[in-house]
């Protein structure tokens, strides 16, 4: 990945839309400023990203289900049932 500054980015907006369909293209804040403020992707990586994402919190869940979670709607009704028991 190679960083632009903001103002670089901005004065070659087209250029950049190119480089991303590559590689990520990271923005700093100016040349005096190393402080990263962005990156900028193609949006076949986001969605490759969100994927990844997607997976990640699907495998989650999975294990948390194996392990005995009941999930939200069954905790709000177990709590419920709980709360009206004692009335």
């Amino acid at each position: 990945m190679y960083f632009e500054t903001v103002s670089q980015v901005e004065h070659n907006f087209k250029a950049v839309l190119d480089e991303i369909k590559t590689h990520p293209v990271g923005v700093t804040e100016s040349e005096e400023s190393d402080e990263k403020v962005a990156v900028i992707i193609s949006f076949d990586e986001y969605e490759r990203m969100q994927a990844m994402e997607d997976y990640y919190w699907a495998e989650k869940a999975e294990r948390a289900h194996k392990k005995g979670y009941i999930g939200k709607k069954a905790s709000q009704q177990l709590i419920q049932d709980i709360l009206n028991a004692r009335h």
